[in-house]
């Protein structure tokens, strides 16, 4: 028994990480998108101690205004994509409240009569990470879970008059990414077999009895 509790002591679980992605590489869409991404839960030999969720997106506007008064006008306007996320898994969907919003600003600008302004494309991403630690044990199974994401594009447009026209197009996509920590179990064939146990068993025992022989010579 002394043997075998020191062969576990020097085999401790070894802390390891593994890393799951849906949505590499990103694959742009014309606006609105409605994905859905499917991440591996944790199957693995071992303890899971920790899991880091990241959603990110990325987002390509460009706009067109154009001045249909006779008059001269003054505007400003913001592009704006917001990406919401979800999941079916009910742990990992209360983390989920926040919006990624990829905005482009177009400055404050005068448009002469019948004026076309072209502006982008402009390209921008974002991420979002959530420490999983309070949904460890909806984590942990054979199987996948879901990360959705919709998008809400469109511009606002201060100024003008009601006399500035828009042309606007925007592609997003979105990507989901989960990161697991966990003690991993020593492997199988690091455990001798029972006939290497035996072998050591019997050696322990020849040298106390070689010991003793010389003692008693």
């Amino acid at each position: 028994m002394a043997v075998l509790g020191v062969f576990l002591a020097m085999s401790p679980a070894e802390a390891a990480t593994i890393t799951y992605t849906a949505g590499l590489p990103i694959a742009e869409s014309t606006t609105d998108i409605n994905e859905t991404m499917s991440l591996s839960l944790f199957n693995l030999p071992g303890v899971l101690t920790g899991a880091v969720l990241e959603i990110f997106g990325s987002g390509t506007q460009s706009v067109s205004l154009t001045n249909n008064s006779v008059n001269a006008q003054t505007a400003r306007a913001t592009q704006s994509i917001s990406l919401m996320f979800g999941s079916n898994l009910v742990a990992v969907a209360s983390y989920l409240v926040d919006e990624l919003t990829l905005e482009s600003i177009i400055p404050l600008l005068s448009y002469a009569p019948g004026q076309t302004r072209t502006f982008g494309p402009v390209v921008d991403s974002d991420t979002i990470s959530y420490d999983m630690v309070a949904a460890l044990g909806s984590l942990s199974g054979p199987g996948t879970f879901d990360v959705t994401c919709q998008s809400l594009a469109g511009l606002n447009l201060v100024g003008g008059g009601g006399n500035l026209s828009s042309t606007q197009t925007t592609l997003a996509g979105c990507g989901a990414r989960i990161t697991y920590t966990y003690d991993a179990v020593p492997p199988t064939g690091d455990v001798p077999e029972p006939s290497t146990w035996m072998m050591a068993g019997l050696g322990a025992a020849g040298l106390a009895a070689g010991r003793l022989r010389r003692k008693s010579s």
